[in-house]
């Protein structure tokens, strides 16, 4: 983050400009990490209700696996874990989805930091919303909510809030001055009598 403000401060780009650049590729780099997480078995999911046709089943050693045994809903001689939701695969198609409404409206909106508000407000309900699906981490700290879900809706709220502001300040700055004009001079209205 330190290198890439560092960067455009020598191309002489402003760092809302850059963040509107990157922020396509950042949801995309993301998506792709969550791959690693569904392979290597982190971030997983929560318990399916059905075994629906996309669960997954984890092996011996991995988290799902010593949790689910921990918690006395397999045996010892379980070959694997029960069925979960691949939370993480839901993040990525969620986060490809992201990239290419991203890239969409930064191609189509000029101004600057759209791009980057629209990244808040749509990652930010994708990870509220993929929370729900969790496995490992779904203890609440704020009343219902879980951490993630606390930062996921505060990224969600700024973007719009932001959003908002910035297009009402625009809005202002478009609309002609409501200046009146000068009252005519009485004096000059009486005419001379003559």
């Amino acid at each position: 983050m330190i290198t890439a403000i560092i960067y455009l401060k020598i191309l002489r780009i402003p760092i809302i400009t850059g963040a509107d650049m990157i922020a396509p590729f950042f949801a995309l780099a993301h998506g792709i990490g969550r791959i690693g997480c569904f392979l290597n078995g982190c971030c997983w999911g929560a318990l399916t209700k059905y075994p629906y046709p996309w669960s997954v089943r984890y092996p011996k050693g991995t988290g799902p696996f010593s949790r689910h045994l921990r918690q006395k809903l397999i045996t010892s001689d379980a070959t694997c874990s029960l069925p979960i939701h691949p939370v993480q695969l839901y993040e990525t198609f969620g986060n490809v989805v992201i990239f290419i409404i991203l890239l969409l409206i930064y191609k189509k909106h000029k101004r600057t930091g759209v791009v980057t508000l629209s990244y808040f407000m749509l990652y930010g309900g994708l990870r509220f919303i993929t929370e729900m699906f969790r496995g490992e981490s779904n203890r609440p700290v704020f009343g219902w909510l879980t951490a993630s879900q606390t930062v996921a809706l505060g990224m969600f709220i700024f973007g719009v809030t932001a959003y908002l502001l910035c297009s009402m300040t625009l809005w202002k700055r478009a609309l002609p001055d409501q200046e009146t004009e000068p009252a005519p001079d009485a004096s000059a209205e009486e005419s001379p009598a003559e």
